[in-house]
């Protein structure tokens, strides 16, 4: 715990110590929960390096990750399984403007993007009982 504690601040601390001004960098990651319709489980994962064009604007490449698994049921016998599991993928670039004067620690934004976006889902159906596959 005092491992983690200390790896939340020192994050802290290299956030804060970077100014928002034209020419820096900044980074933006998202981590969270996925829930697809219907029920089942997910999680996504998005990183954004930026690079300030003025004090207020930055312009960004998003990438993100999403995979979603909905009603996966497993047979430990026979060892069959079912179920829908899913991908998605991204690549943006966005731009942001800030609405801060850059001292302050809250900094709302007005941003929008254009990109990439690949989909993938497979529906799994692993229920055929062969006269061989029970008892064996």
């Amino acid at each position: 715990m005092k491992k983690l504690f200390t790896v939340v601040m020192i994050m802290l601390s290299i956030h804060a110590v970077n100014a928002q001004r034209a020419g820096g960098f900044r980074y933006q990651m998202d981590f969270g929960a996925a829930m697809p319709k219907g029920g089942g489980i997910g999680a996504l994962v998005n990183l954004e390096p930026q690079i300030l064009l003025s004090d207020n604007l930055a312009f960004g490449l998003r990438l993100g990750v999403a995979a979603l698994a909905k009603d996966v049921t497993y047979y430990s016998i026979p060892q069959d399984y079912n179920g829908e599991v899913s991908a998605n993928a991204s690549m943006t670039g966005t731009l942001n403007y800030y609405f801060n004067n850059g001292n302050s620690r809250v900094a709302p934004f007005i941003g929008g993007g254009f990109g990439f976006y690949a989909l993938s889902s497979v529906k799994i159906d692993d229920s055929d009982f062969g006269d061989g596959d029970v008892g064996n």
